[in-house]
């Protein structure tokens, strides 16, 4: 809704006077796409460039010390937008924001939650509807995930006819867990489409586009002779919705992105929920230094390289939970390695440039050509190690001892991740020719 709004906008704003910005919160991104502050930071940058004039507010020193290198912080970024804004004048500035469920600083309070749960549940009968919305948040204990899945279930029974929408609230359990459990084992319908959902979206190289999910579940029922032997005719997004849905059981669902792809609902909810914090804040408390351990056990390794041969260790540590136990202190999704990401992308993203020249001594030719992880940030190591500013990573990538060529820096002029673009959809070398013409 909210990018047809801006697109429909965007066809009214055809005047120089009139401008808009707009920010999707996005839970996968890096910090400043799911951040409030990175919200603040896109919306004065947008405002900025539209009308050049404004970026005087940035010579308030009362706000910006002179002094400062760095990014403003949150307070400071509200105060330039707020000027801005007020110095418009006669001109016109709209912002559209979305997504705010997929921004993990903010915690929904009940008047959130509960216009959630009134805006979603498709009740007619107004009486229903506050009854049911004063049990739903009654119940959830202040947890979203609950109340998506529930109003999911609830609309569902609704739609059957809707006799026992109370009697459904009631056998519910009201804990996250309990209700994951009786979502998955509720009703024998269709367990070979739930199975083979959960096996695409966990195992997939790269989340599946709903087409490709949708062909996906298809083949592999026809094996069976399950499903139709043509495959269907999509038209509208909404029938893959409904595919989705059906088959995951209401876990999966369709991002609102440019590019929609298949993933469980609200994954920054799941890992980020009060069960998962809890659980990772047990095993530390037992193990007190596992944490340090998963986060740092290779940055030794990249150091103790240089005089202890690591390719062993790196084998082993790999073969048995690497990713796993890189990722179970990472709380949001977006800081997470993907299930096939390879040591290579790893080192690379860390700037472990010893590491990287063992493990580019370990592999064939073939492996280090096939160094493309659609499913991570940067998708190759290259691009990793150059977007977190590693200059050492990135010669070790390139073969050679240092990134200085000539007394040239041939990293000059990308320092971090904003100074890289346009990369998406290219390789390394395509992007380097680019970059030259």
């Amino acid at each position: 809704m909210m990018k047809f709004l801006y697109l429909e906008t965007k066809k009214l704003f055809k005047k120089p006077s009139m401008s808009m910005a707009s920010f999707f919160f996005n839970a996968r991104g890096d910090y400043l796409e799911r951040s409030i502050s990175g919200m603040y930071r896109s919306l004065l940058l947008q405002l900025l460039y539209e009308f050049p004039d404004l970026q005087s507010v940035l010579d308030n020193t009362d706000i910006v010390p002179r002094k400062q290198q760095d990014c403003p912080d949150l307070n400071a970024l509200k105060d330039l937008l707020s000027n801005a804004v007020m110095a418009l004048g006669q001109r016109c500035f709209a912002c559209f924001v979305d997504a705010l469920d997929e921004c993990d600083e903010l915690d929904p309070g009940y008047e959130d939650l509960a216009q959630y749960v009134k805006s979603k549940l498709r009740i007619d009968d107004p009486l229903l509807l506050a009854d049911l919305q004063s049990q739903t948040l009654g119940k959830a204990s202040g947890i979203f995930m609950w109340i998506v899945l529930v109003v999911e279930i609830l609309n569902k029974e609704h739609d059957d006819g809707g006799l026992a929408l109370r009697t459904k609230l009631s056998e519910i359990p009201a804990k996250l867990s309990d209700l994951f459990k009786s979502i998955l084992t509720r009703d024998q319908e269709s367990p070979e489409r739930l199975l083979l959902c959960v096996l695409w979206i966990l195992c997939a190289q790269r989340p599946l586009s709903p087409a490709e999910f949708h062909h996906a579940l298809w083949v592999a029922l026809q094996k069976n002779q399950e499903v139709d032997s043509k495959l269907p005719d999509v038209k509208h997004m909404d029938e893959y919705g409904k595919l989705v849905t059906s088959s995951s059981k209401g876990l999966a669902e369709i991002t609102k992105s440019e590019q929609p792809i298949v993933q469980f609902v609200h994954e920054s909810a799941i890992v980020n929920g009060p069960e998962a914090r809890a659980a990772r804040d047990r095993l530390a408390q037992k193990y007190s230094f596992l944490k340090y351990a998963s986060q740092h056990v290779l940055h030794h390794a990249d150091a103790a390289a240089l005089v202890v041969p690591q390719a062993d260790f790196l084998s082993q540590f790999f073969a048995s939970a690497g990713i796993g136990v890189l990722n179970f202190f990472k709380g949001y999704i977006a800081r997470r390695y993907g299930v096939h990401a390879t040591p290579l992308y790893v080192f690379a993203d860390k700037g472990l440039e010893n590491l990287i020249r063992t493990q580019m001594e370990q592999e064939s030719a073939e492996n280090k050509s096939a160094a493309y992880h659609p499913g991570e940030r940067y998708e190759y190591p290259f691009f990793a190690a150059l977007a977190n500013s590693h200059k050492g990573a990135v010669a070790a990538l390139l073969g050679l001892p240092s990134t200085n060529h000539d007394d040239v820096d041939i990293t000059e002029g990308f320092e971090g991740r904003y100074y890289l673009m346009d990369y998406e959809g290219l390789t390394p070398l395509s992007w380097a020719a680019k970059r030259v013409d």
